[in-house]
């Protein structure tokens, strides 16, 4: 994992670098951004994944951006972002020994971590105060994986409740790493609008965008079943040209 992260920053170092050498009279930006992403895992095909809620994480990264002319460029990211999803209270449960799904009262939260590369075609008007709209493809590669649980329940035949399966308590209480259990590169598309005002050469945006996976994350889908990822990122991004 460690050749291929090293592998993707010394690309992406090279592409600045040479992109950079061109950009006499086109502007060149480069930056950093921070923020938060909204996320959940969708399009559940079974019961044991499906209702997942959106949960928060951080987003943070590099940016930069090649000015083609006055109003459209080419931006590219290096991300380090976290998707999931979460769900509360009653939920599906591994199948009893007859094979029927039982059903428990707990937490459980999912939190894949993504080192990420966004390319992105965009649009820009105005003159100090400008704002943006952009959109593109994006590539994942997955860093780590953990599922969290917590809580403890009865176990029940109905998603309502209303018969117990197993009186005695069940603890849920567990924090178990589960990249095993996820593929290792996701892709998708990704858009949205900023805006943000020039000091001179420096500029302080606000960003927002939604992203959406394309393919199924998980390994065993006749087990785990399948999901996609899906977020909304928003976050405020530092620029500077050096042109």
């Amino acid at each position: 994992m460690k050749r291929i992260i090293n592998s993707t920053l010394a690309s992406a170092v090279l592409l600045l670098l040479s992109v950079a050498s061109y950009a006499q009279k086109n502007t060149f930006t480069v930056g950093a951004r921070g923020g938060v992403n909204i996320s959940k895992l969708c399009c559940g095909s079974m019961e044991l994944n499906e209702d997942y809620k959106f949960g928060e994480g951080p987003s943070f990264g590099l940016t930069a951006a090649y000015g083609v002319s006055k109003h459209f460029s080419i931006a590219a990211e290096l991300d380090w972002t976290t998707q999931g999803g979460k769900k509360n209270g009653m939920q599906a449960v591994n199948p009893g020994s007859n094979g029927s799904v039982l059903y428990a009262d707990f937490d459980n939260k999912t939190v894949l971590n993504y080192l990420e590369l966004p390319i992105m075609a965009r649009v820009t008007f105005g003159d100090k105060f400008k704002y943006y709209i952009n959109a593109g493809p994006y590539i994942g590669y997955l860093l780590s994986a953990r599922n969290v649980t917590a809580g403890s329940s009865m176990l029940y035949s109905d998603k309502a409740g209303s018969h117990v399966e197993y009186a005695s308590i069940q603890s849920f209480e567990s924090d178990k790493k589960a990249t095993d259990q996820f593929t290792t590169i996701n892709y998708g598309l990704t858009g949205g609008v900023g805006a943000g005002y020039m000091f001179a050469k420096h500029g302080l945006w606000l960003d927002g965008r939604y992203v959406m996976g394309i393919p199924n994350v998980r390994k065993n889908t006749a087990i785990n079943g399948e999901n996609s990822t899906g977020s909304i990122m928003v976050g405020i991004m530092y620029t500077y040209n050096l042109n």
